[in-house]
């Protein structure tokens, strides 16, 4: 009789073990691009760290149940379009996270202008 009650018991924790919830927030290989980009730091892991980011806003609705991307992801993509040159997605970039995150107006707009400042 205990070992029908243990059976039924392991059962149970394999059966509710395979339901687990989905995370507030996506963060999809943010964590290994970020690693290897500060370890190695070149085109190559550039370029899959932006592959992540952009991967973290593609399918942030399905994978989060925030339905939100986290917080400093577009920033940390801004920065990086910044550092390409590309200052107009950079610039476009910071505002999608101010308007995610209102909390950071005050550093996005220093950082925004700083980039204004130094293309004219």
């Amino acid at each position: 009789m205990k070992i029908r009650y243990f059976l039924t018991f392991v059962s149970a924790v394999f059966v509710l073990s395979g339901c687990a919830p989905k995370p507030y927030y996506y963060y999809g290989k943010y964590t290994e691009s970020q690693l290897a980009y500060v370890r190695e730091p070149g085109d190559e892991t550039l370029k899959f760290k932006i592959a992540s980011i952009e991967d973290i806003i593609a399918n942030v609705e399905e994978e989060s149940t925030s339905k939100r991307v986290p917080p400093g992801v577009y920033a940390d993509l801004a920065y990086l379009m910044a550092l390409n040159g590309k200052n107009n997605e950079a610039i476009t970039f910071f505002n999608k996270e101010k308007e995610a995150y209102p909390e950071s107006t005050f550093f996005i707009d220093k950082v925004v202008n700083k980039i204004n400042t130094t293309t004219k």
